[in-house]
């Protein structure tokens, strides 16, 4: 299995096309507004995004995507 690494744009994308991350990213930002946005989303990827298959691999399928962007440029 590949090392997944944490990227904030990726993260951003699954949290927008999942309602509960996104309910739960919102409640913490209003919780937290002290904290940056990135650090929230690397709570919500390691606690949601890794310990789920599915979002796991829609994460590597995203990242793929956001790697291939940087090459066309």
């Amino acid at each position: 299995m590949n090392k997944i690494e944490f990227n904030p744009t990726v993260t951003k994308r699954i949290v927008e096309q999942d309602r509960y991350l996104t309910f739960i990213f919102n409640d913490l930002l209003n919780k937290n507004p002290i904290e940056e946005e990135t650090f929230i989303l690397k709570v919500l990827f390691n606690s949601n995004v890794l310990a789920n298959r599915k979002l796991e691999n829609q994460y590597v399928d995203e990242f793929s995507k956001e790697e291939k962007s940087k090459i066309m440029i």
